[in-house]
């Protein structure tokens, strides 16, 4: 398993994909160690017609190499597509478990069990959903080997650490594309992220704004544009920002990642915002010289209920653990949850070891101030 620092320098290493997408095979190899994984591949698929090509696959040359030429168009992922919820992290067996004996017998006949699993000995696989729109979706495979010890819930908690951290990588490098390369699929990605996404340069001039952060652009009260360049209304705030943004370009190995939230609003306005660099440590190849930063914020909604879906969007929680967020933030224990929700005690109890392992809180009370305020204290 690994230690704190550990965990923040892949997820630095993760976001160094941004800038430069040829580093995937590096973290996907990354991922291979930390999960015990033989063989990991980030496929994009187009679900009508079926397709499937790869954007990384890394693992022994004897099991890629026929993955690649022969078994892609055959692989589970195109099946289970439609069921998956983006975010989500599946493990294969589970999902063979809770389709049935006669599903999962058919499963274990595909052609590429039988000419490609069974042979290397891949029983199991994580599979992740990192993005899915009508045209596109992005997957995330992690295969394990028939004599990888058992996966253990620490095991599924620390990929699941990861998960929202790769998923926010690869939404803001299509996102990126846009400056450059704007096409339909990438206007729907960047339209549909409900959070305003701003790209800034090192002098925080305004590269590219999607339309939620234009519109807070227009209303001007926590941002504004000054001769295109942003100007943050909260000082303490806008002080932070531009000190992140200025590492961003040069000493982005002391961000830790994506993992500074800085307040931007009040309770009765409350924002979060979040830096995220796209400088790379050589700079000699850093992304056209210009861009330093995304910074993303989350809103609170204007209604006097908790701002659950903007919560759940940053911190990449699935719908079920947003259910639970919200009671858990309204007062309910975990009793009464689960007599609410028609579910386990037990599994409430999951959810929430996920909501606080995703969010940081240590609790359920520090959780209720965190979802009340969204506004957690600076680093």
């Amino acid at each position: 398993m690994l230690d704190t620092a550990k965990l923040s320098a892949l997820i630095g290493h993760i976001y160094d994909c941004v800038p430069d997408p040829d580093r995937w095979d590096d973290v996907m190899e990354a991922l291979c160690r930390v999960t015990e994984s033989e063989v990991g591949t980030i496929s994009i698929i187009a679900p009508s017609p079926r397709r499937l090509h790869f954007g990384s696959v890394v693992g022994p040359q004897t099991m890629t190499e026929p993955l690649k030429r022969k078994y892609a168009h055959h692989m589970p992922v195109l099946n289970m597509l439609p069921s998956m919820q983006a975010g989500q992290l599946y493990l294969m067996s589970d999902v063979r478990r809770a389709i049935g004996q006669q599903a999962k017998a058919a499963l274990e006949d595909t052609v590429i069990h039988r000419e490609w699993n069974r042979p290397h000995g891949l029983s199991d696989a994580y599979c992740v959903a990192l993005c899915k729109l009508p045209e596109e979706a992005i997957c995330l495979e992690l295969l394990l080997s028939d004599d990888r010890r058992p996966v253990t819930d620490e095991d599924r908690r620390q990929l699941a650490t990861l998960v929202p951290h790769i998923q926010r990588a690869g939404k803001v490098g299509m996102m990126l594309n846009t400056i450059a390369h704007q096409n339909d699929v990438m206007q729907q990605l960047t339209n549909q992220m409900s959070n305003s996404v701003l790209i800034v340069s090192r002098n925080m001039q305004i590269l590219e704004a999607n339309p939620p952060a234009e519109q807070m652009l227009a209303e001007s009260t926590l941002l504004r544009s000054v001769r295109g360049r942003l100007v943050v209304t909260n000082p303490a705030a806008a002080a932070r920002i531009e000190q992140d943004v200025r590492l961003s370009s040069c000493m982005e190995d002391q961000l830790e990642g994506a993992s500074c939230n800085i307040p931007l609003g009040d309770s009765l306005n409350p924002s979060i915002a979040r830096v995220i660099p796209l400088a790379r440590r050589d700079l000699d190849r850093r992304l056209a010289n210009t861009a330093a930063a995304v910074i993303f914020i989350a809103e609170a909604r204007q209604e006097p209920d908790l701002a659950s879906e903007a919560f759940s969007e940053l911190y990449a929680l699935t719908s079920a653990e947003e259910r639970v967020a919200h009671l858990t933030a309204g007062g309910l224990g975990r009793a009464a949850i689960a007599d609410m929700l028609g579910i386990k005690e037990s599994t409430v109890k999951s959810h929430l070891e996920s909501i606080f392992s995703k969010t940081g809180a240590s609790g359920q009370m520090a959780l209720t101030i965190l979802m009340r305020s969204l506004s957690p204290p600076l680093r």
